[in-house]
């Protein structure tokens, strides 16, 4: 126990002791004991696990995700439990085309900050359902911080076709919020410029 970092006593009067011990090695097993566990493939033990998982009232889901870095489980996770903003650490896991066939919530608050795991690679441009989801709730928001640093690096993960988007939000938001008036204006300048230099390339 003390090599695998597990502690004996819960400091949580809520939970047992001997619930607190099996809850760690719960969350320091792969994927692969839990297909043992129900008798099945991996997916459908991720998605079991997801929707039904031990010590639900203190286990953290994505915990023994993130032990083992397993991108696989983090996209079938997800794929039964879409809501990201609660496992933005799982999102970043995720290739492109593996967020393309998650059904991400259309009500999400508090999108005014992104992580910079969700970026990757700065030539990675993400799909259209999820950078219409990703730009649709931060469209939403009635301040943004750092609104400048946020179009820069969101215009080189966002497709192109979503500039009219961006262009009818900063015609309703030029008299109303200026935040997000200088996010849309510097996201229209940047999709250009990537647009031109793609074409110039």
């Amino acid at each position: 126990m003390k090599a695998m970092g597990l502690s004996e006593v819960s400091s949580n009067k809520k939970e047992g002791d001997s619930e607190f011990i099996l809850r760690q090695l719960a969350e320091r097993v792969p994927l692969s004991f839990w297909c043992e566990v129900y008798g099945c493939g991996k997916e459908e033990a991720a998605r079991k696990f997801a929707k039904h998982p031990p010590f639900r009232k203190f286990l953290e889901l994505e915990d023994p995700i993130l032990n083992f870095s397993d991108g696989l489980w983090a996209f079938h996770t997800l794929k039964e439990d879409p809501s990201y903003l609660r496992k933005p650490e799982l999102v970043a896991m995720l290739t492109p085309s593996q967020r393309e066939e998650i059904s991400w919530p259309d009500s999400v608050r508090n999108f005014g900050y992104i992580p910079d795991s969700w970026y990757g690679n700065i030539d990675e441009v993400w799909g259209p359902k999820f950078s219409r989801n990703v730009l649709t709730q931060i469209l939403k928001e009635e301040y943004l911080y750092y609104a400048a640093y946020l179009a820069e690096q969101l215009a080189l993960h966002i497709p192109a076709e979503l500039r009219g988007l961006v262009e009818a939000k900063a015609n309703a938001s030029a008299q109303t919020s200026p935040s997000m008036n200088e996010f849309c204006s510097k996201m229209l300048e940047f999709i250009d410029l990537k647009s031109e230099q793609g074409c110039t390339s």
